[in-house]
């Protein structure tokens, strides 16, 4: 288990510098990431790894949580984490979306963007299947607070 963890982000990192299209930011180390989004994402990959659902429906954007989560799929935890980690897969052979429960592996990529949203770009793993995901975080100002919020797929 403590191999897979090592060797997985760098198999992943070397299947992507072979990638046409992939540019690398400092996404893993944060030095150009704002401070608290950069906390955020942290949390959010932690969570993840340990299916925390409780937290994580704490990092969804508010308005992303109550109309997916809450209205469309009126509470459904495990569907809604279900559709939230879909993505193309790494090795082309088209979307999936994977088994929350059994996620082993996640490694962010690419952080862009600015003012009220970044765009996130992870590969993720579960049963052997990796996929790349992007989802948006939004930035919301509540006076002097910063919140921070995932948004995923709509619909």
């Amino acid at each position: 288990m403590y191999l897979r963890k090592c060797i997985f982000p760098v198999i992943l990192l070397s299947f992507a510098a072979c990638s046409p299209g992939w540019q690398f930011h400092s996404a893993q180390s944060g030095d150009s990431l704002p401070k608290g989004l950069y906390d955020f994402l942290i949390t959010f990959e932690k969570a993840t790894l340990e299916h925390d659902t409780t937290a994580l429906l704490q990092l969804m954007d508010a308005d992303y949580r109550k109309q997916q989560y809450e209205d469309l799929l009126q509470g459904r935890t495990g569907q809604f984490f279900h559709e939230f980690y879909c993505g193309e897969q790494f090795n082309g052979k088209g979307y999936d979306c994977l088994a929350f429960d059994l996620i082993d592996a996640i490694s962010r990529l690419e952080v862009h963007g600015g003012g009220d949203s970044y765009n996130v770009v992870y590969m993720v793993q579960s049963e052997g299947i990796i996929i790349k995901a992007t989802w948006t975080v939004t930035v919301k100002h509540i006076g002097k607070e910063v919140i921070y919020g995932m948004y995923g797929a709509v619909g």
